[in-house]
């Protein structure tokens, strides 16, 4: 019968350090390409199977990462994934990616999940409908990006945003800086960054002088038929000259209920995100570029210093935005 090969026995032949193998056999890149290639062509002569499963229970460590964003279908959670990707295979961790297409019932779901498969930390985008995350999480070490599920959580999770009240105020404040006396808004019903933004946008009319009518703002679901209610409401009732919308979602929905309108052309709209298409527009727009690929790269630096740390100050970083204006 066939002597069972051990990580030991691996070690033992390339002349190295268990600890060493076991990272190149992981294709850490604490180690060097070279060295990574060489441990594997012996551990394949060897025919030694590693278990990494076993590996894990006895470190503690399965060295994953659970992600849980709320709209994969949003843009800013492709570039904020690459972010957390890019870092996490630099760090020589793998992802466990969900989606919580906006529903808090699926986000419990699935941080059940991942607590059952030991992950390592969770990097959070709430959906905003759950209120009792120190019993879902448990002990695993938590950072939340982009939204948080309400202001309290911020003394009790680290937290990686865009600063999203400055933001919406710079926005604004460039409608007003180009004319604009009835600017809305439009955001989500349940969102922590909407809710943020919405303040922003308050605090850029009340600096003006401008009215700041409760009329001016709508929420929306996120499906189209709430958003342009929204939008008509806000146009037929309220003659709106401007409009901040609280993300490129809701922007649009926003544009397809425009299509092929007179006001298409005369409303002057501020967004969150800027996408690539948006230079292609025959619209007055103003876009809040966020940096999301360094908000994905900071929420797992953050993380993996609230492992390695656990009872370090809870941090939140906000980083800055990059206004884009075609007018």
């Amino acid at each position: 019968m066939a002597k069972h090969v051990t990580l030991a026995d691996v070690a033992k032949r390339v002349g190295m350090a268990p600890s060493t193998v076991s990272r190149a056999l992981r294709d850490s890149p604490r180690v060097t390409p070279a060295t990574r290639a060489h441990i594997h062509q012996v551990a394949e002569e060897m025919n030694f199977q590693p278990n990494f499963l076993a590996q894990s229970i006895r470190n503690q460590q399965t060295d994953t990462i659970g992600v849980i964003v709320s709209n994969i279908l949003n843009p800013y959670f492709t570039e904020l994934l690459r972010g957390i990707g890019d870092e996490l295979t630099l760090s020589g961790k793998r992802m466990m990616l969900f989606n919580t297409d906006e529903q808090a019932d699926k986000e419990t779901r699935f941080l059940n999940t991942l607590t059952g498969q030991m992950v390592d930390g969770l990097i959070i985008a709430s959906t905003g409908g759950i209120d009792n995350y120190d019993k879902l999480t448990q002990t695993t070490p938590t950072v939340f990006v982009d939204r948080v599920p309400n202001a309290d959580s911020i003394h009790h999770y680290d937290a990686v945003l865009t600063d999203n009240p400055a933001a919406a105020r710079q926005l604004t404040q460039r409608l007003i800086d180009a004319g604009s006396k009835r600017i809305g808004f439009i955001g989500s019903q349940v969102e922590f960054s909407a809710v943020e933004r919405l303040n922003g946008y308050q605090l850029a009319l009340t600096e003006n002088s401008l009215p700041m009518k409760r009329n001016l703002t709508r929420q929306t679901d996120y499906t189209p038929a709430a958003t342009a209610k929204a939008l008509n409401e806000l146009q037929q009732q309220e003659q709106i000259d401007s409009l901040v919308v609280a993300d490129s979602v809701i922007l649009s929905q926003v544009l397809q209920n425009l299509k092929g309108r007179h006001q298409l052309t005369s409303l002057k709209l501020g967004t969150f995100d800027y996408l690539s298409w948006f230079d292609y527009l025959d619209i007055k727009l103003v876009a809040a570029q966020q940096s999301t690929y360094a908000i994905g790269h900071a929420a797992v630096t953050t993380l993996l210093n609230r492992i390695a740390t656990p009872d370090a100050p809870i941090t939140t970083q906000r980083l800055d935005v990059t206004l884009h204006q075609n007018f």
